[in-house]
């Protein structure tokens, strides 16, 4: 094998050795990967100088443009272990929210709620927990856009299963949160179904929306397998840090801290259920200023730190077509990062022209 500066790469060569990132907490790309252009594009914004290759790839393959193209597209550029959690992940997400919807509809139905089979997804969810960084692009930015109740209800569980394991919660912590998450709205399956789904009539009644706290209480009240903390959560996940939640105006530490953990996953997930192009900074930007306001500042502050340790290097797509590497995220204003676009270099606080309109994987 050969060490080739990245300048020096060409489609085709074979790494000899797993790139990893800078700080070596991450592999890239694992040994025996073929570069493509994609892959080389994504070396060289990752800042790593030099690849060891294959040494009787110092001669490129001859590759076809389709072929090219396939391979720059292709998950395959995925470590291999991460590409299969990642599409395990996926696929227990969109599981999920199917059994989910099931259990929903057979809870308006019967008035009861099968906690046995929600705890099942809650397991599923849990032991397909995947790397931070793509559970966290997954969940935040790239899964379709679906307003249902089941669809809310299983994000909100793994994202407050994620925030746990970022606080380093125990395993049973984790799988009661994600529990938490799975039935914080269950009042709503007994409420009008047109209340639910027809966002104009929620906006103007919203005293009605509230009322599903007391619901989800009588549902579950005399459920015994049900621990007090997930029913903490599902009753607490509207009270606010100032007192200016609901149902009952809980303050500060009076706050279960699993209900202080849903309650900032839900603002978020509120936040882009309402956006159709989400744009990463001014969602921490939101929960940087309501964390000394109405969410936990603590739960907030791990939040905000693990999303700018993600958001620090990633690709994003600007409005007019362009896409561009973030180089510096301020802390004190973080809507308005430092971008770099090949050898340009723009700060939004001067340009404030250039907008940012999604992630790139």
């Amino acid at each position: 094998m050969k060490k080739v500066a990245y300048a020096d790469l060409q489609p085709g060569m074979i790494i000899a050795e797993a790139i990893n990132s800078l700080n070596g907490k991450q592999i890239l790309f694992p040994k025996g990967i073929t570069l493509t252009n994609k892959a080389i594009h994504n070396i060289k914004n990752w800042d790593i100088p030099y690849v060891m290759v294959m040494e009787d790839a110092s001669s490129p393959m001859e590759m076809s443009k389709e072929e090219s193209e396939d391979l720059s597209l292709s998950p395959a550029l995925l470590p291999t272990m991460l590409l299969e959690k990642s599409l395990n992940f996926s696929n227990t997400l969109q599981d999920s929210i199917g059994k989910v919807n099931d259990l929903f509809d057979n809870t308006r139905r019967s008035k009861s709620v099968d906690i046995r089979e929600f705890n099942k997804v809650a397991l599923q969810i849990f032991e397909h927990s995947i790397y931070p960084s793509e559970a966290v692009h997954r969940l935040l930015f790239s899964l379709p856009n679906d307003n249902s109740l089941a669809y809310h209800s299983v994000m909100v569980a793994s994202l407050s299963g994620m925030l746990a394991q970022w606080m380093n919660w125990s395993a049973k912590d984790i799988k009661e949160i994600i529990l938490a998450g799975l039935l914080h709205d269950v009042g709503k399956t007994q409420l009008p179904i047109e209340v639910i789904e027809d966002t104009d009539s929620a906006f103007m009644n919203p005293e009605s929306i509230k009322t599903h706290i007391l619901l989800a209480f009588k549902l579950l009240k005399g459920t015994k397998a049900l621990s007090p903390n997930v029913l903490a959560a599902i009753v607490q996940h509207h009270e606010y840090m100032d007192g200016s939640g609901y149902p009952q105006q809980l303050s500060g530490d009076r706050i279960h801290i699993f209900a202080r953990v849903v309650s900032v996953v839900n603002y978020l997930s509120t936040m882009i259920a309402a956006s159709k192009n989400i744009n990463p900074f001014m969602l921490l930007q939101s929960i940087k200023t309501e964390m000394f306001i109405k969410l936990d500042p603590e739960v907030c502050d791990v939040f905000t730190r693990r999303i700018t340790d993600y958001l620090c290097s990633s690709i994003v797509n600007l409005k007019d077509g362009r896409q561009a590497k973030v180089v510096f995220l301020p802390n004190v204003n973080p809507i308005f990062p430092v971008l770099q676009v090949d050898d340009e270099f723009i700060d939004i606080t001067r340009n404030k022209e250039v907008k940012i309109v999604g992630l790139l994987m």
